[in-house]
């Protein structure tokens, strides 16, 4: 928390319980799909997670895609031919 100082004494600043926002208590939802698209709506935290996980995934296929098509290079044609992966 931001520590404040005025003269020799601390102040710890907080935010009014009017403008904090509600915890969400997602655990009463049955449906596994309806909880995660809710934690999804509602956490920016576990949105941003499953960004970084969706983008590391995709940056993995397009490594793999490439290794793929240096192996039909390498080759000189003679292996499977894979279109090059876009940059």
């Amino acid at each position: 928390m931001p520590v404040v100082t005025a003269g020799s004494r601390k102040e710890v600043k907080k935010i009014p319980v009017k403008l904090r926002k509600l915890k969400i208590n997602c655990s009463s939802e049955k449906n596994i799909l309806k909880r995660y698209l809710w934690k999804l709506k509602e956490d920016t935290h576990f949105f941003r997670t499953n960004i970084h996980v969706a983008f590391s995934f995709f940056v993995i296929w397009i490594g793999i895609e490439f290794y793929i098509f240096m192996r039909w290079g390498e080759s000189g044609g003679q292996t499977l031919y894979i279109e090059s992966p876009p940059v």
